[in-house]
């Protein structure tokens, strides 16, 4: 019965990111974040200490750096190309 309420916890988690991530990422990151850790104890029947950690540190991480994965830079390099009209790969 733990593991069914984490499951579908992690997966409103997950849906919540994904829907909030289409119009803004930082504000997806933060609330993910914060969802993991309101959540702490339910996901741990399913997910280790270590691994839920990780995933916050994860979220703090793109937060702190503004990291945008898979382009190789950071939002302001990306604007910076964006308004000098530089391809961004």
């Amino acid at each position: 019965m733990a593991e069914q309420v984490a499951r579908e916890t992690w997966t409103a988690i997950g849906a919540e990111f994904n829907k909030l991530r289409e119009t803004n990422r930082s504000t997806a990151y933060q609330t993910k974040q914060r969802r993991i850790n309101e959540n702490f104890a339910i996901l741990s029947a399913i997910m280790s200490p270590k691994d839920l950690l990780e995933e916050s540190r994860r979220c703090e991480e793109f937060m702190s750096t503004g990291e945008t994965h898979g382009h190789g830079g950071n939002a302001l390099d990306e604007l910076s190309n964006f308004l000098n009209e530089k391809k961004v790969s």
